[in-house]
């Protein structure tokens, strides 16, 4: 499938999938003409890849994750600093998503109030 194609089934710009083409995060196949060339997993990859975003991973944090997915021997310290990382991160999440439900809990008290 074409970039084009990619793009719009995943929700993001071409420019998007050449900058995660760049950090290493996908790998499109080569047409004869030069052209690049998705498939389905592609699809799945990109949506993996969006989410992990929005949950406040970086573009080093998802190839390093995506690394760790791929290969069984890893060493074993990167691995417990990794999965570290990753527990630091959802804790963090965990403290926002308080935070935001406290916002709500207060904006909806207020508006309860004005009716």
């Amino acid at each position: 499938m074409r970039p084009s194609e990619l793009a719009a089934l995943t929700g993001v710009s071409t420019r998007v999938l050449r900058h995660y083409e760049a950090k290493g995060l996908i790998v499109s196949q080569r047409l004869d003409n030069g052209y690049r060339n998705y498939n389905a997993k592609d699809v799945e990859k990109v949506r993996w890849i969006t989410s992990l975003l929005k949950c406040g991973f970086s573009t080093r944090q998802i190839a390093e994750l995506e690394k760790f997915s791929q290969v069984s021997d890893m060493d074993d310290a990167r691995f417990i600093q990794c999965l570290a990382q990753h527990r630091e991160k959802l804790r963090a999440l965990d403290t926002l998503i308080e935070l935001l439900n406290e916002r709500r809990n207060t904006l909806a008290t207020r508006i309860h109030a004005y009716e």
